[in-house]
């Protein structure tokens, strides 16, 4: 039971990184590895 709860927070995350992802690079035309890096420190906080 936990590990789908996880599993559902987990694609959720992955969801909402994909949206920054997407919307960062056309509103600020940033290079791709910033939103990336981002989505890394986060995935490592919420682990650690």
């Amino acid at each position: 039971m936990e590990n789908k709860h996880r599993f559902i927070s987990v694609t959720l995350l992955m969801v909402l990184l994909f949206a920054i992802f997407g919307v960062s690079i056309i509103q600020f035309h940033l290079p791709p590895f910033v939103p990336l890096v981002t989505a890394i420190m986060v995935t490592m906080i919420l682990d650690g």
